[in-house]
C-alpha cells in the first residue's frame, strides 16, 4: 500500500475490494468459456486488474507500471465494460 501512497486502515479499501471481487466472479467464467484463461494460475494477474479498477473508483490511482502488463486482460475489460 506504500507505493499507492494510502494506508492500510483506509477506510475506501474495504469498498474497493468489495467491488474488486464483485467485478471479478462476473467476468471470469466469461473469460474461461472465452478460453483467455486456463487455469486458476491465470487468476492472479486477472485479479489484480479487476482490483486495480475496484480502487481506481475510489479514487485511489493505480499506477500502470504496478499492473501486470497483459494486453489480454485489459482488452477483454474494456470490451466488458468495466
Amino acid at each position: 500500500m506504500t507505493r499507492l501512497n494510502i494506508s492500510f486502515f483506509d477506510r475506501r479499501l474495504r469498498h474497493s475490494r468489495e467491488q474488486a471481487l464483485e467485478i471479478f466472479e462476473r467476468v471470469w467464467p466469461v473469460a474461461i468459456r472465452r478460453g483467455m484463461v486456463m487455469n486458476e494460475k491465470d487468476a492472479v494477474p486477472f485479479y489484480i486488474h479487476c482490483l486495480a479498477r475496484g480502487l481506481s473508483s475510489a479514487g485511489i490511482g493505480v499506477p500502470k507500471e504496478l499492473l501486470p502488463r497483459d494486453e489480454k486482460i485489459i482488452r477483454f475489460l474494456q470490451e466488458e465494460r468495466l
